[in-house]
């Protein structure tokens, strides 16, 4: 008789954590269990916590892959082959892009922590913001302030936190994150 649960060997780690991404794409970090990943997975929960003894685990590792998926997107775009300016623009309309489309996992980035382990995730926010400060310094052709950095940075979360969840993706907002890219890179002369 045919099962509908997979076996312990098929199910990996990464294709855990690739379906928990979907379902917190979804769906607010907290509102997660690892009930949800088994049922959508059709397996046990006991097949999970080969891999994850607890959600937090599971959760911490998402948390960690999107910094460092956004981190490696600055570094793409500030060693890319557009000009300095070009390349602050996308850097801005790249990070409001992730974190509207993313908005959920944005959450648990920047604002909602949801794991035990909020020093850690302190520690990679600063971090991805490090980068982002180091980006933008090393696209001004003059000294900037870190200060008008870092308000920048909030700029770009205002955005986000103003937008996310009530569009359905990115592209709805564009245009708007376009002239708010270059509203900001203004603050930043």
């Amino acid at each position: 008789m045919p099962s509908n649960h997979f076996h312990d060997q098929n199910i990996s780690a990464d294709k855990i954590v690739a379906v928990a991404k979907e379902l917190v794409t979804d769906n607010a970090f907290q509102n997660i269990t690892l009930e949800d990943i088994a049922v959508k997975m059709r397996c046990q929960v006991k097949d999970l916590t080969v891999h994850f003894n607890h959600i937090d685990g599971l959760l911490y590792r998402i948390i960690e892959e999107d910094f460092n998926d956004l981190t490696q997107m600055l570094v793409t775009i500030q060693y890319g082959d557009d000009n300095k300016i070009d390349k602050l623009k996308q850097i801005l309309i790249t990070f409001m892009e992730f974190g509207i489309n993313l908005h959920h996992r944005y959450d648990g980035l920047f604002a909602f922590y949801t794991s035990n382990d909020k020093h850690s995730i302190t520690e990679m926010a600063q971090k991805t913001y490090y980068r982002f400060e180091y980006a933008v310094l090393q696209l001004k052709d003059q000294q900037t302030e870190e200060s008008l950095i870092y308000s920048a940075f909030i700029a770009l979360h205002g955005f986000i936190q103003h937008h996310k969840g009530y569009v359905k993706d990115f592209e709805e907002v564009r245009t708007y994150a376009e002239s708010h890219a270059w509203f900001v890179l203004k603050g930043l002369s």
